[in-house]
């Protein structure tokens, strides 16, 4: 049964002070963060990784606007992961993003050419795939 990712870390914002997440798979039954736009995780962080999730399809619904600390993002090894930037645009604090081993995201997020890039194009520091986009 496919499930969200939401009832694994389920409580993650209630932790105020929490500065930084890493947060590993594999969970091969999960293919999204959120399906409610619930807030999940906590608006004092300043650093969130995820890796390792082999059937992720989206990130972009878990709430990542709202995280008006977070000064770096790091998705590695989700190769199905095809959406990460919500709607409402990736916080204006975000100084470094970094894609690795999600080959959909990649092509997203080219320079001057992929779908995301308007979206993203203002991260000072945009590393993917250890090629650095500026």
């Amino acid at each position: 049964m496919k499930r969200s990712l939401s009832t694994t870390i389920r409580g993650l914002h209630t932790l105020t002070s929490l500065k930084a997440i890493t947060i590993k798979g594999p969970f091969p039954d999960v293919i999204s963060f959120s399906d409610n736009g619930s807030q999940l995780l906590p608006t004092s962080l300043s650093m969130f990784h995820i890796s390792g999730f082999h059937n992720l399809k989206s990130i972009a619904s878990m709430g990542l606007q709202t995280l008006i600390s977070l000064k770096e993002l790091e998705i590695k090894n989700c190769p199905k992961l095809c959406s990460f930037v919500p709607k409402e645009g990736l916080p204006p604090t975000l100084a470094r993003l970094v894609i690795r081993g999600c080959p959909i995201l990649k092509k997203r997020c080219l320079k001057d050419k992929g779908k995301d890039w308007p979206k993203i194009g203002h991260i000072p520091c945009m590393e993917i795939d250890n090629i650095v986009q500026q």
